[in-house]
């Protein structure tokens, strides 16, 4: 239940949209190591947070990608996919054109496959906001 879009929550139709939701929550857990909503064990209480909390910085700040060493592009990415109401999140056609998406492409496959034979290692080869500004 914690990756599912506050809509869904609302017992309102799913979409991609809905999707894109989750997208979000998935890549906060892949940057930071933790599932933000982990701590919401009561559906309830979940509920509540998704439908009534200031969304998506309040989830940006709780999985600690404020005030650390992300890209502006990705922090974009992230407030593009958790935007609480479903019509203002962007598209996957959209966000597959974001600066994010065009500066992870530039990533040697050696790099990423080697992160994920042992997470802890810092990545090399990290493309800063201002590489994918400058195209």
């Amino acid at each position: 239940i914690s990756f599912v879009a506050p809509e869904r929550l609302l017992r309102l139709e799913a979409s991609v949209f809905s999707d894109i939701w989750s997208v979000g929550l998935v890549l906060i857990e892949l940057l930071t190591g933790k599932h933000v909503l982990a701590e919401y064990i009561d559906p309830h209480v979940l509920a509540e947070k998704l439908v009534n909390d200031r969304v998506p910085m309040s989830l940006l700040k709780e999985g600690g990608l404020v005030g650390k060493d992300f890209s502006r592009d990705a922090i974009q990415f992230l407030n593009d996919c958790l935007q609480k109401m479903p019509q203002n999140r962007r598209h996957c056609r959209e966000l597959s054109q974001s600066s994010f998406v065009k500066a992870s492409e530039r990533l040697e496959p050696s790099v990423i496959l080697s992160w994920i034979k042992d997470p802890s290692m810092e990545v090399s080869g990290k493309v800063s906001a201002s590489d994918s500004a400058n195209e």
